[in-house]
């Protein structure tokens, strides 16, 4: 059975003629503000918590999934990052290795140079 607007609005009325007003007043504060079928029950709130429920279970495992990739993604990135330091630090060595050389050679070279210029001096001078 359907209530109307008017019938709903005639009931507080027609209560604080056949009650008086304060038992009308408590007896319409008891009615729910809308139709009954609006009102939820236990058993729709329970429906609603199950539902939430295996949402939340579904958002879990998403998100777990997704932390996955994620850690799968930086095990890959670190591993490259690794090999690349490894690969530049060897170019570095390598480099180093190469002027090293060429400055202990260069320093022979003039060590040779000043001490033949020494020598040449001191013959020269004697």
């Amino acid at each position: 059975m359907s209530i109307t607007d008017r019938q709903r609005t005639n009931l507080p009325k027609a209560a604080d003629e056949s009650m008086g007003a304060e038992p009308a007043d408590t007896m319409m504060a008891l009615l729910p503000p809308v139709g009954w079928a609006d009102v939820a029950t236990k058993h729709d709130l329970s429906e609603v918590e199950r539902r939430m429920h295996l949402r939340f279970g579904q958002l879990s495992s998403e998100i777990k999934g997704e932390i996955g990739q994620v850690r799968s993604e930086m095990g890959r990135l670190r591993a490259e990052l690794k090999g690349e330091i490894a690969t530049q630090g060897t170019k570095f060595e390598a480099s180093l290795r190469q002027v090293s050389t060429r400055l202990l050679f260069g320093m022979l070279t003039s060590n040779a140079a000043i001490a033949a210029l020494f020598f040449t001096a001191t013959r020269a001078g004697a």
